[in-house]
């Protein structure tokens, strides 16, 4: 029940440095991203038993929700920062993508609301953090709440 809070909370972390670069130089560096790809990994093999999978729909699971992904970048339609994050993002915890993407949403829509007049150029990974935190913080709310009821 911890293994998963903290994976998010670790993983809400990094994104949060990666975001700050992207918001300031547009730009996050593979020291950061990189790394983080092993991890997501280990990550994705310790949740493993509690669903458990095996080893073979383990990997069927990350190339089917991987995939995807890489399709979008070959296309142009994502970044190679983008697509790095979001791979992490997918082996830590499939749930955080979806959080991420919502963020993303939000996040633009609180631009193009900020600037009504004005062309929207955004970083994306600042909309990833802010989904991704937002996950995070139900997950925790939710582990308080329950502890308070029992």
């Amino acid at each position: 029940m911890i293994l998963p809070i903290a994976i998010s909370l670790i993983a809400v972390a990094w994104l949060g440095i990666c975001a700050f670069f992207d918001a300031r130089t547009r730009q996050v560096s593979n020291w950061l991203t990189l790394p983080a790809i092993p991890f997501a990994l280990l990550a994705a093999w310790l949740m493993r038993d509690s669903r458990g999978e095996t080893l073979y729909e383990f990997v069927f699971h990350l190339v089917i929700m991987t995939l995807p992904m890489f399709v979008a970048w070959r296309y142009r339609l994502l970044g190679g920062a983008d697509l790095k994050i979001l791979v992490v993002l997918t082996l830590a915890n499939p749930l955080l993508v979806v959080a991420a993407w919502i963020g993303v949403v939000i996040y633009f829509v609180g631009l193009l609301i900020a600037r009504r007049s004005r062309s929207v150029r955004f970083a994306g990974v600042p909309g990833f953090a802010l989904g991704a935190g937002l996950f995070t913080a139900g997950q925790v709310a939710l582990i308080f709440v329950q502890r308070l009821t029992v």
